[in-house]
C-alpha cells in the first residue's frame, strides 16, 4: 500500500475505534471548560515524548501546536460531551503506547452541527474527541469527499488538476495524490524522483535521502524516521492478509509492529 494510503487507512481505523461501543452520559451541550485545551494537549503531548514519535522538537511546542488545534475545532463545536472528555483522557493510548487498533472510546465528546454535504476538516491529532469533524455526531467526515456524510468514508473519483484537502489522505483516490497547492497530481511509480512525502504509487514511499520512489521497508529492516509511512504492512497469520501496522521506531531505526497511536496520527499531513 501508499505510505500516504497507510496513514490515511489507520485514521479510519481509529475513526471507528473511538465510537464503537456505546455513548457516554452528556452533561453538556455547548460549554467547553476553559482548560479543555490545555488538558488535552499536556496528555496527548506527554504520550507524543514517551512513545518516541519525535515529530515535535519539544513537548512545549507540541503543547501549543495541538492547544491551538483544539480551540478551532471548538470554535465549530455545539456539542461538549465532558464525561466522554475525561473517559479520552483516561484512555489507554494515553496512558501506554498503545497502537490505532486497540483505542477505543466508545463516544463522541465533541462535534459539530455540519449536515450532510456540508465541507469538513478533520485533524487527526483530536480523532479520540472530535471524530465526526464538523458534523453532526451521527454523521461523519469523508476523508474521500471531504464532505460530512452518512456511514464509512468513500472514496471520490478526482481529476488531476482538482482542489483537494491534503490533510485528507484518500481525496484524490489510490493512484493520485494532494499535492502542496492542494492540487490533485497523477502518483509517481518507483524509480522516479520525489520531493513530496505523498506523491509515490501504492507499495512505494519518497525515500527523503535519495529524493527517490523506492519500494516499502520490510519489518526488522532499517529506516529513516524522517520519512513519510516508509514500512509495509506486515503480513498477519489470517489467510496472508497484511493486517498487522507498522512504524520505523525512531529509537531503533527500524520498522517494527503496533506503532503507538499518537504515534500513527502525527504520520498524516496536518491542517495548517
Amino acid at each position: 500500500m501508499a505510505a500516504g494510503f497507510r496513514a490515511w487507512r489507520h485514521l479510519l481505523i481509529v475513526g471507528l475505534a473511538v465510537i464503537g461501543s456505546g455513548a457516554c452520559d452528556r452533561t453538556s451541550s455547548a460549554s467547553i471548560p476553559d482548560d479543555a485545551a490545555e488538558r488535552y494537549a499536556a496528555v496527548f503531548c506527554a504520550t507524543e515524548q514517551a512513545c518516541g514519535c519525535e515529530v515535535y522538537a519539544s513537548q512545549a511546542q507540541c503543547e501549543a501546536e495541538v492547544a491551538a488545534a483544539f480551540n478551532r475545532a471548538a470554535e465549530t463545536a455545539t456539542v461538549f460531551d465532558e464525561s466522554c472528555f475525561e473517559a479520552a483522557l483516561s484512555n489507554r493510548a494515553f496512558l501506554e503506547c498503545s497502537n490505532a487498533q486497540t483505542v477505543n472510546v466508545g463516544c463522541v465528546a465533541m462535534s459539530g452541527s455540519g449536515e450532510v454535504g456540508d465541507s469538513c476538516s478533520a485533524d487527526p491529532r483530536l480523532s479520540l474527541v472530535r471524530p465526526r469533524s464538523s458534523c453532526r455526531e451521527d454523521l461523519r467526515c469523508s476523508t474521500g469527499t471531504d464532505t460530512c456524510r452518512i456511514g464509512p468514508s468513500e472514496q471520490q473519483t478526482k481529476a488531476a488538476g482538482d482542489a483537494c484537502v491534503r490533510h485528507h489522505l484518500a481525496t484524490c483516490g489510490l493512484e493520485m495524490y494532494c499535492d502542496q497547492s492542494s492540487r490533485c497530481r497523477p502518483s509517481l511509480a518507483r524509480g522516479e524522483g520525489c520531493d513530496d512525502p505523498l506523491s509515490c504509487k501504492p507499495s512505494s514511499y519518497c525515500q527523503g535521502a535519495s529524493g527517490t520512489c523506492v519500494a516499502l521497508v520490510e519489518l526488522g529492516q532499517p529506516c529513516d524516521p524522517s520519512d513519510l509511512s516508509p514500512c509495509a504492512f506486515a503480513e498477519s497469520e489470517q489467510a496472508g492478509v497484511s493486517l498487522e501496522s507498522t512504524w520505523c521506531n525512531p529509537a531503533t531505526q527500524r520498522c517494527e509492529i503496533d506503532d503507538p497511536y499518537v504515534c500513527t496520527v502525527l504520520e498524516a499531513p496536518l491542517p495548517l
